[in-house]
């Protein structure tokens, strides 16, 4: 997935400027796009949820409109991989930060056109468990006017802005706000998170 190179030199740019980016083999990628394609297919992407404290201020379809589906081992070869992999990059995290970690969860994310996920933060007060997110994105042939670009801040003023492109990894402090902007295209992605 990652050679233990591009692993350290991650690693080093969350530590100095809180996000990273890297990439997928890209054997992995098509494996995992074609897994993504078979879920659709069997009708298993569900609405996706938000956190009490968010719905509390607003109704979630104001907030957030793509879908999901939980990736677990035991569900597909494919997925068991790429988890497999992320617990490597998760040791990594931990061992580097110097922070108990203890496990990732992660999910596709489905935005179809018209489609977005608004301003948020990834750790909250009320889930304050998350310390890294990341978005691997399964988008070939991706083009800047398809949108669907995820933006982080820092106050307003924009820190990264990642268009979808096929096999690309983005990794970033939970506490960092972010968004994704509206998908003028089918946008596929894994999004997940390395929590304690």
């Amino acid at each position: 997935m990652f050679c233990t190179n591009d692993l350290e030199q991650l690693m080093q740019k969350v530590d100095d400027s809180g996000w990273g980016m890297t990439s997928l083999d890209p054997q992995l990628a098509q494996l995992l796009l074609e897994r993504f394609n078979q879920v659709q297919e069997q009708g298993l992407l569900t609405s996706a949820a938000i956190t009490q404290s968010v719905a509390a201020a607003d109704s979630a379809k104001t907030i957030r409109n793509d879908l999901t589906y939980w990736l677990e081992k035991e569900h597909h070869p494919s997925e068991q991989q790429v988890l497999e992999k992320l617990d490597e990059v998760l040791i990594a995290f931990k061992n580097y930060f110097r922070i108990s970690l203890s496990h990732l969860e992660c999910h596709f994310a489905f935005y179809p056109p018209g489609h977005f996920y608004k301003k948020h933060i990834d750790q909250t007060a009320d889930n304050n468990k998350r310390f890294f997110s990341f978005v691997i994105y399964l988008n070939p042939n991706w083009k800047d006017s398809d949108g669907g670009k995820l933006v982080g801040f820092d106050n307003e003023q924009k820190i990264f802005e990642v268009m979808p492109h096929f096999g690309d990894m983005i990794l970033f402090k939970s506490d960092i706000p972010h968004e994704v902007e509206i998908s003028h295209n089918e946008r596929r992605s894994i999004a997940g998170w390395f929590r304690v």
